[in-house]
């Protein structure tokens, strides 16, 4: 790989630059996209393949990637080794052995490829910014995830150091034992139905697998007896989730799946192979900010004598901008004015909100975590559909440091006065240039 070199000085958390992996010059200028090294270290397996249906449930993203014989998926292929061999021939082999997998799946591995294909993106992310990136760098005795040095059109240089963790909904929780529920919903995929698709909702753990016969037949008969014209009359005038829909409710010990048809439209028939068209969705509460703060707070402990921290997070469904916000700046609350005088009878001030003294930046001991000058997160981050990521960048307001030109020209939240209001701005796959969006892909 063609590199330039830089002086050593001006990047101290690095003491040895040698092995420069994004080394261009300019802000957001385009790079050459070489391999690393002439050997690298294969991703997906090199085998005919024939697999054309959508993914199941209880398979990961990488077993479907590796096995699906659709063209759009031998492009992603393609362009998943690319970025695998722009990496270090040490990150090649850590990024590759977590991501590949052989077997049945289980949630563990669909872990280990989610944090590191969050990694592998970062770092093709960073590349595209225009800075000068080095992976695993050496800060004493520890070893980020990546060192950035970033030349500003002045010529003043900012040293960053980015962390990445993946917050997954399922980790730590008790869903994490149900790939068998995964397996269940394989089985009600089986059952062909031309005319419906089923919207699930699960509730419990399934710890054991349920007879595949008596889930199959319970939701056969549900399409055998339903009548489509009087369903597609019902789903005109009240929608297709009303209560009026026929539904079937299947028990086994503590957990319970409950299926509701949906007539299809006579151009949108289920495909073989994917009878659920909605779902499954978990009934009770899934998650709360607490888990992201306590990873902000364990990231943070653990590099606490590095500066210019990010941590880079990968955010599932339920992790909403606001959530972050009120994560990072402190939650939100309405406060109420009390009558204390019991002869006053004039008006009382009207409810306002607040913004409470419990956040990752600020809490009730003054401004908190210094060295973590921001924290990025990546929602909906997913190999197959990069161009619908959304990053949006928070910075630590009670700092004054210079920050990386690229997290004001994402997505970033802008804190004014206890109030904070996301900026629109630009996707990640902007910067990414070796991706090329294909909107025909279907995972499902």
């Amino acid at each position: 790989m063609n590199t330039e070199n830089s002086e050593s000085a001006d990047l101290k958390f690095i003491p040895e630059v040698t092995d420069w992996t994004g080394a261009v010059r300019g802000m957001f200028a385009d790079r050459v996209n070489s391999s690393y090294t002439e050997e690298t270290i294969a991703l997906f397996d090199d085998a005919n393949r024939n697999y054309t249906k959508p993914a199941l449930n209880a398979e990961t993203t990488y077993s479907f990637y590796n096995r699906s014989s659709l063209d759009e998926f031998a492009c992603l292929r393609q362009m998943l080794q690319r970025w695998v061999d722009r990496l270090p021939p040490a990150k090649q082999k850590d990024i590759v052995g977590r991501m590949r997998h052989t077997g049945r799946g289980s949630q563990d591995k669909q872990q280990s490829f989610d944090g590191a294909f969050l990694e592998l993106f970062l770092h093709e992310f960073l590349n595209g910014t225009g800075g000068y990136t080095v992976v695993d760098p050496k800060i004493d005795d520890l070893t980020p995830d990546f060192g950035v040095t970033e030349t500003g059109p002045d010529g003043t240089k900012i040293n960053y150091v980015v962390e990445a963790t993946d917050i997954n909904y399922t980790r730590g929780t008790s869903m994490e034992s149900n790939w068998n529920e995964q397996n269940a919903l394989d089985a009600l995929d089986e059952i062909e139905s031309p005319y419906y698709y089923l919207w699930v909702e699960t509730a419990g753990d399934l710890t054991r697998t349920p007879p595949k016969r008596q889930l199959k037949g319970m939701f056969e008969n549900l399409v055998k007896n339903a009548n489509y014209d009087d369903i597609r009359a019902i789903a005109d005038l009240h929608g297709s989730h009303h209560n009026f829909m026929p539904s079937a409710t299947f028990r086994y010990d503590d957990w319970s799946i409950t299926g509701q048809l949906m007539p299809a439209a006579p151009e949108r028939r289920p495909r073989k192979g994917r009878f659920i068209g909605l779902g499954p969705s978990k009934s009770g509460g899934v998650q709360d900010s607490g888990k992201v703060k306590t990873r902000l707070y364990d990231k943070a402990k653990h590099y606490r004598n590095v500066d210019n921290l990010i941590i880079a997070l990968r955010a599932d469904w339920w992790l909403m901008p606001i959530s972050i916000s009120e994560t990072l700046f402190g939650s939100m609350a309405i406060q109420f004015a009390m009558l204390e005088e019991p002869a006053y009878d004039g008006p009382l001030p009207p409810p306002r909100t607040i913004q409470r003294r419990d956040g990752f930046w600020f809490n009730s001991d003054g401004p908190q975590n210094q060295h973590v000058i921001g924290v990025v997160a990546f929602h909906d981050l997913y190999p197959h559909c990069v161009d619908r990521t959304r990053a949006v960048f928070y910075a630590n307001p009670y700092i004054d440091k210079p920050m990386p030109a690229w997290t004001k020209a994402v997505d970033h939240a802008e804190y004014d006065n206890g109030e904070v209001k996301i900026a629109e701005g630009l996707p990640p796959s902007a910067f990414v240039k070796d991706y090329e969006p294909r909107p025909e892909i279907n995972f499902y």
